[in-house]
């Protein structure tokens, strides 16, 4: 089966940070967001996932990338998975101050752009697309990453 994600790029742009999101107990990161369920759009999805999250409301700004991800997952179980990428912005909260996750399961911290590679930020591609990003580069909308 194939899941359909959506998630959120949160830049704090004063301090040059990303908002990474980790299980509890797990040592890789992602960006904030979630599965979209059948009949909600990306966006619809996107704003009920920061909402369950972090209790905030945003703003979702422009589509950055498509990235079709095929990999194991911790269980050894074969995923795959089409992640749409969008820029997002926090409507009051947050940016002088740490993410509490409303969700016990989840975690949240801001991670200067310079220091991605000290965090094993999933998918792989990841850190080099979000520098290119924060760098004005353009990058490719369409990335398909292999993790076996």
């Amino acid at each position: 089966m194939i899941e359909n994600i959506v998630r959120a790029l949160i830049l704090r742009e004063e301090r040059n940070e990303i908002l990474l999101a980790r299980q509890k107990g797990k040592d890789y990161t992602f960006l904030p967001g979630g599965h979209i369920e059948f009949g909600e759009t990306a966006r619809e999805a996107l704003d009920r996932e920061m909402l369950e999250e972090t209790g905030s409301e945003g703003r979702i700004g422009s589509h950055l990338w498509t990235v079709e991800n095929l990999f194991t997952d911790a269980d050894h179980k074969p995923c795959h998975e089409i992640a749409l990428y969008f820029t997002y912005t926090f409507y009051k909260r947050f940016y002088s101050s740490d993410v509490i996750s409303v969700e016990d399961h989840l975690e949240f911290v801001w991670v200067h752009i310079d220091d991605l590679g000290h965090y094993d930020l999933k998918p792989d591609i990841l850190p080099e697309l979000i520098r290119n990003f924060a760098t004005g580069n353009q990058s490719i909308a369409f990335i398909t990453e292999t993790e076996y």
